[in-house]
């Protein structure tokens, strides 16, 4: 795409930023927000509430998968090492 006198064209996104700041030991929230509406930051935070929610699932049922085939590789290790020793 060009632009005037066969200048290569800029097509800029507008940008929004929410920024989430947690001091714990204030137990305190700053909020940042640099965008053109009230409703576009909620949708925003909605969005990113929606996205943590979902990360955090995936993390929790990955670690769950893993510790089920650490508790089954346990058992068949158990198992191998009774039938050497006749236990």
């Amino acid at each position: 795409m060009e632009g005037n006198g066969g200048q290569p064209s800029v097509i800029t996104e507008p940008t929004s930023i929410l920024t989430l700041t947690y001091y714990p030991l204030r137990d305190k929230l700053d909020v940042d927000v640099r965008c053109s509406s009230l409703d576009q930051a909620l949708d925003m935070l909605e969005r990113a509430r929606r996205t943590l929610e979902s990360q955090w699932r995936l993390r929790q049922l990955a670690a769950m998968q893993q510790a089920q085939a650490d508790a089954e590789l346990r058992a068949a290790l158990a198992g191998q090492h009774s039938h050497r020793t006749g236990g």
